[in-house]
């Protein structure tokens, strides 16, 4: 599967490989295309080619994608001479994303303990576990001044959480 984003036209090609001796007059392929819930999205076909005795062939079709990003299954029975046979390939629509919304920071005061809120948005179609913040802040000559991290937290499906992380200012100079 090749160029599944999200709004685009995505790319499918099954290679069909002919073991026997004899020529395959057409085969095709029937691709199913599922949610990891086993719900049905669409079901696409391939072209139909002939496939010489010990010979391979590329049957391929298009899909529009309409969907979320994340994990799908595609279920494919390739049909050929009255038989068939049948896979099944998980695939990934656009790439695990996880975007950040915002940053607050409330009552900062140099020398005390500043709490850092980090608004992050889970745009992938499952939970994402053990998702950390790293936040880094440089000072005037581009030096790492700190390197502080959020505890873990799992972020639901398609929902935003607020990842907390603490810096002591302390010792920072104004």
């Amino acid at each position: 599967v090749w160029n599944a984003e999200q709004n685009s036209t995505a790319d499918f090609k099954v290679i069909a490989i002919n073991r026997g001796k004899e020529k395959i007059e057409t085969a095709k392929a029937l691709i199913g295309i599922y949610s990891l819930l086993d719900e049905k999205i669409t079901e696409i076909e391939t072209d139909s080619k002939s496939i010489e005795a010990l010979g391979e062939s590329d049957l391929s079709a298009k899909w529009k994608v309409n969907v979320l990003s994340g994990d799908y299954i595609a279920k494919v029975n390739i049909i050929y001479d009255n038989s068939n046979k049948s896979f099944e390939k998980k695939f990934a629509v656009g790439i695990r994303n996880l975007s950040i919304e915002g940053m607050l920071v409330n009552n900062f005061q140099l020398g005390g303990i500043a709490k850092i809120q980090i608004l992050v948005e889970n745009k992938w179609n499952q939970d994402l576990k053990g998702v950390v913040a790293n936040l880094i802040i440089y000072n005037s000559e581009n030096q790492v001044l700190v390197d502080i991290k959020s505890s873990p937290e799992d972020i639901v499906t398609l929902s935003k959480k607020e990842l907390i992380t603490y810096w002591d200012t302390a010792d920072i100079p104004e």
